[in-house]
Formats: C-alpha cells, structure tokens, sequence
C-alpha cells in the first residue's frame, strides 16, 4: 500500500472531500503501528493539515479531473 504513494502526489479520500498533497509518509505510533500520509489541502487562503491512513486514500488524476478509482 505505501509503495502506491509518492510525496507529492495529489490524493483524495475514498469518501470524497477536497484534492490534498501528501507531504509525508511514515507510521503513525500512538495506539497502533499504521501506515498512513501526513497531507495538506487549503480550504479558501487557510492551509490545513491532517494525518490519514493510507487505505482512506486514492491517487487523484489532475490530467483527468478524477481519481484512479472513477
């Protein structure tokens, strides 16, 4: 799964939402060792931040306008 990401690669949740950039990937060690992206979208002039788990995530096609998975 994390061999399907890349930094900066432009992503979007499974269940929709804004275009986001993966800014990092790694595991996130709080309760449970899971991969995930640490990923950064501007909502209006206010950038925002948030840390996901990478099978929450599909690659977004900019050529096409749409996920891999449309």
């Amino acid at each position: 799964m994390a061999d399907d990401f890349n930094v900066g690669d432009t992503v979007q949740l499974n269940s929709s939402g804004p275009k986001m950039t993966i800014d990092s990937l790694g595991v996130e060690h709080h309760f449970t060792k899971t991969q995930g992206a640490h990923c950064s979208w501007f909502e209006g002039n206010k950038k925002q931040q948030a840390w996901f788990v990478l099978t929450s995530l599909k690659k977004f096609d900019a050529s096409s306008g749409q996920t891999d998975e449309d």
